[in-house]
C-alpha cells in the first residue's frame, strides 16, 4: 500500500477545468464551476461504495460534520445496505429532511450526478440551479481517480456573481476537501483490510 501510495502522488493529474465530464450538458452555459479531483489507493468497487452512501439519510456527507450532519459523524464503513441509487432518487441534504438533492445520473463505478433546482435559495438567488458530479476513473486495478464538479446557475446577475465568485469556492472548496480527504482515507483503510482477510484466507 505504501509503494502504491508512492506511486500515485508522482502521477501527473490533467488540468481540472479541461476535463469534460458527465452531468456538463445540464448546466451547460455556466460561468461558475468548481473542480477537484484525488488520486485513492482503492479499487474503483470500493469507492464507488462509499459515493453510494452520500447524503443525511445514508452516511452523511464525509465532511465537515458539525456543519452539514447536525454534528453527528459520518459513517465512515460500508454498510451493507446502502449499495446503490437509482435517477429520479432524492438523497436527503438534512437531517430534517427538510432539503434535498435529485439524483439525475447514475452509472455504476463510472459517475453519479446530483443537483437540484429551487425558486428561491438564500433569500437572493431566484432561481438556483446546481449539480454536483462525482466521476471514477480506474488507475490500474488497484486504485481510483475521482473528481468532483459542482456547477451553479441562477439570477439576478449580480447576485450569481457574488454567490459564484466569492461566496460558494472558498466555502465549498473547504467542504470538499474535506470529503476528498474522508473518502480517500476511508476507502484506503478499507482495501487494506479486505488485502489482509484475503491473506488470511490465502
Amino acid at each position: 500500500m505504501k509503494h502504491l501510495e508512492a506511486e500515485l502522488g508522482k502521477m501527473k493529474l490533467p488540468d481540472e477545468e479541461d476535463i469534460t465530464l458527465p452531468g456538463d450538458e445540464i448546466i451547460p452555459d455556466t460561468k461558475y464551476s468548481i473542480t477537484h479531483q484525488v488520486a485513492i489507493e482503492a479499487p474503483v468497487s470500493i469507492v464507488w461504495r462509499y459515493l453510494m452512501q452520500l447524503g443525511c439519510d445514508r452516511a452523511g456527507w464525509y465532511s465537515i460534520d458539525l456543519l452539514d450532519h447536525d454534528g453527528i459523524p459520518s459513517v465512515d464503513y460500508l454498510r451493507p445496505e446502502w449499495t446503490d441509487r437509482q435517477s429520479g432518487d432524492r438523497i436527503s441534504a438534512t437531517l430534517t429532511q427538510d432539503s434535498f438533492f435529485e439524483v439525475y445520473q447514475v452509472e455504476k463505478e463510472k459517475h453519479f450526478v446530483i443537483g437540484g433546482v429551487s425558486e428561491k435559495a438564500h433569500g437572493i438567488l431566484s432561481p438556483f440551479k446546481m449539480t454536483w458530479a462525482f466521476v471514477l476513473e480506474p488507475i490500474g486495478e488497484d486504485a481510483t481517480r475521482l473528481i468532483v464538479r459542482a456547477k451553479m446557475k441562477s439570477s439576478p446577475v449580480w447576485a450569481e456573481w457574488l454567490a459564484g465568485n466569492l461566496i460558494y469556492p472558498p466555502v465549498h472548496g473547504l467542504m470538499s476537501g474535506v470529503q476528498l480527504k474522508t473518502i480517500k482515507h476511508s476507502g484506503a483503510g478499507c482495501a487494506l483490510a479486505n488485502g489482509r482477510a484475503m491473506a488470511e484466507i490465502a
